[in-house]
């Protein structure tokens, strides 16, 4: 899969939205059989196929592992 400015997605990249409420990182879900964007602030995931020509990648979980913290507002 590429976002949707042309960049491959890898497993632990980290997609954004512009307000930041559908960040989510790449992850394969064995049980489902495909990879999927797990939202960081919802207990939820989104399938990797229905949302990747909206979204950009913002870092990684490796790289970026403050990506994965969720703030109180």
């Amino acid at each position: 899969f590429k976002d949707k400015n042309g960049k491959e997605i890898f497993e632990g990249d980290v997609l954004g939205t512009k307000d930041g409420l559908l960040n989510g990182f790449i992850e394969y879900r064995e049980d489902l059989g495909m990879f999927v964007n797990s939202l960081i602030r919802y207990n939820n995931f989104e399938r990797l196929c229905n949302v990747v020509s909206d979204r950009e990648i913002i870092g990684n979980v490796y790289e970026n592992p403050e990506f994965l913290v969720v703030e109180d507002e």
